[in-house]
Formats: structure tokens, sequence, C-alpha cells
């Protein structure tokens, strides 16, 4: 019978070297930007009539929000996460906005 080898994984999290660690978090930080940034779709589509789901903006709103508050409120503040969160409340209020009010009033070209 095979057996899997015990492997603490905090262990090894503390063997991690921290550059890697922070280029993780700024691969991070530039993939929530490109997600967000995909965003910007959704709000021409909206303004061209073709709006796409109410739920869009506003859950991304509570969503980007919650993480912002964490990133900004722990003892040691991570930006890293409180960054690209903030481009995503804005985001999310310009997408939400832009489908309720295109939802009948933007003509479809």
């Amino acid at each position: 019978m095979l057996s899997c080898p015990q492997v603490n994984i905090w262990e090894f999290a503390m063997k991690i070297d921290q550059k890697y660690v922070n280029a993780v978090g700024l691969l991070g930080v530039v993939m929530a930007c490109l997600m967000f940034g995909s965003y910007v779709d959704q709000i021409m589509l909206n303004w061209a009539g073709k709006t796409g789901s109410l739920w869009l903006g506003p859950t991304t709103v509570l969503n980007c929000a919650a993480w912002v508050f964490y990133g900004l409120c722990k003892t040691d503040r991570d930006w890293k996460i409180a960054a690209p969160n903030i481009l995503g409340v804005v985001l999310g209020f310009v997408v939400g906005g832009t489908a309720f009010l295109c939802k009948s009033s933007c003509s479809v070209r």
C-alpha cells in the first residue's frame, strides 16, 4: 500500500524565499488590475444598450470593498491587496451604474 509523506505546509511556507513571495504578490496585483480592466468592455456594452447582469456591479463593489477594508485595516497594511481592489470598487460602481442607466434608456446600435 502506498503512503503519502506527512508535509507540514507551514514549515514549507516559512522556507520559501521572500523575494519569490513578493514576486507572486506583484503578479497578483497585475492580474487583478487586468481582470478589473476587462470591466471596461462591459461598460462599453452597457452604453451600446447590450446590458449584462445588474448583479455584476454591486457584487464587485461589495467584494472589493471587503478586501480593501481587510488590506488597510491589518496591523501591517497590505497594499498589494488593497490597491487593485480600490480599482475594483470604482469599476464596480461604473459597471453597475451604466448597466442600471442603460437597461432601458440606451439604444442598441
